[in-house]
């Protein structure tokens, strides 16, 4: 028999939201010149400034470059040691809107070489252990009130990971991202790594036992942008230069329906 996998519960239905913002940060790279902590900033004020904006870490926030990466340690603009904390304070207004938060490729490269996930210890300097997920996230958000006694409340199920593999062409995030959300049978994707910020919906068939019929199932897909500046490494190898593009996830209280905007 196939392992069950946990999940993290959010109840927000007493908050009173019409709507929840959902705001992916993830690849900021700190301790690499080309972190652009002024976009950063901006995405955290944003957040703050509405009670219905929640956040999803979703890895490589710290760039933590080492003498096996591609990232070159000597040009880096401060020690790994040093980069879990800049990363708390630059994030700590908006601690309490944390949802969850996954370890990137450049996270588990740490682990492999020194057996220390800076994302754990970012987790941890913002008191939210209890969200971290080293591979990837579930969670079941519970969005709104319950009307009457037939009609349930809105509720997601939502993934987060930090992805995998690469490939220059557009559509590469997104190609890899598409079958794993539908077999993981969730409302939501999210994932990272690619620095392409892109959306996309696709959709599923599920059986309704009660009314004998399939029913189709929309399932939206977001791949976080990343938050650096077109300099070193990418320039060298001759990549495309990407937009730093804040995206996310906008789920109705109301009904279930999920908008994805970039």
């Amino acid at each position: 028999m196939a392992a069950t996998l946990k999940m993290l519960t959010h109840n927000l239905s007493d908050k009173g939201h019409e709507t929840i913002e959902i705001y992916p940060i993830s690849d900021m790279h700190v301790g690499s010149r080309e972190f652009n902590e002024g976009q950063l900033a901006r995405v955290v004020r944003e957040i703050a400034e509405q009670d219905n904006r929640y956040v999803i870490l979703g890895g490589d926030l710290c760039d933590n470059a080492t003498k096996s990466s591609v990232g070159d340690i000597y040009r880096a603009t401060m020690a790994p040691r040093d980069q879990p904390q800049y990363v708390a304070e630059l994030l700590w207004q908006v601690k309490d809107r944390i949802l969850a938060c996954v370890s990137g490729n450049h996270c588990w490269r740490t682990m492999k070489d020194v057996d220390l996930d800076p994302m754990a210890m970012v987790a941890a300097k913002l008191n939210v252990e209890h969200l971290y997920e080293p591979d990837i996230a579930f969670i079941k958000l519970v969005a709104g009130k319950r009307t009457s006694h037939s009609v349930r409340p809105p509720a997601y199920c939502i993934a987060v990971t930090h992805g995998s593999g690469g490939g220059s062409l557009l559509g590469a995030g997104l190609n890899k991202a598409e079958p794993f959300a539908l077999a993981m049978g969730v409302d939501l994707l999210i994932t990272g790594h690619t620095h392409r910020p892109m959306t996309a919906p696709t959709m599923r068939y599920e059986c309704d036992m009660g009314k004998g019929v399939m029913v189709p199932r929309e399932v939206r897909i977001l791949v976080a942008t990343g938050f650096l500046n077109y300099l070193g490494y990418p320039a060298r190898k001759m990549l495309k230069p990407l937009p730093i593009r804040q995206n996310k996830a906008i789920l109705n209280c109301q009904e279930h329906d999920i908008a994805v905007l970039s």
